[in-house]
This record gives structure tokens, C-alpha cells and sequence, in this order.
């Protein structure tokens, strides 16, 4: 018998793991840690970093635009 929900997650490029307990949730909480996380940040800072370069950045663009676009 399950006891808990299932459990989502991404790993940023940074390190930091973002979880919830649904795809689209989890989604919502990476965008926020993109956009205004200060691990984040502070990590684009401290290695040169451009916002929106990352793999991961692109990827969420996508899935997000196909989401919207169906």
C-alpha cells in the first residue's frame, strides 16, 4: 500500500533539487528558482553564466510552450 503521494523532482544545473508532489507544480517551482532563486543566481554569477543558457532552461521553454500550444 502507498502512503504518500508520488514525488516528482529536477536537478538545476546548480545543484539544488526542486520536488512536488506533481509535474506541473514542479515545473512552476523550477521557473521560480530560474528566474529569481539566489543559489541560482548566485551561481550564474560566480561562473559567467547567461540566464536562459542552461539545457534545462531551454527545455522547460519548450515543454511549456507545447503545453499551452495544445
Amino acid at each position: 500500500m502507498i502512503d504518500r503521494p508520488p514525488e516528482y523532482g529536477l536537478t538545476c544545473n546548480c545543484g539544488m533539487r526542486i520536488t512536488g508532489t506533481n509535474e506541473n507544480g514542479t515545473i512552476s517551482l523550477m521557473k521560480r528558482h530560474l528566474e529569481s532563486g539566489k543559489y541560482h543566481t548566485a551561481y550564474l554569477l560566480h561562473n559567467g553564466f547567461e540566464p536562459g543558457d542552461t539545457e534545462l532552461e531551454k527545455t522547460i521553454i519548450n515543454a511549456t510552450s507545447m503545453k499551452t500550444g495544445l
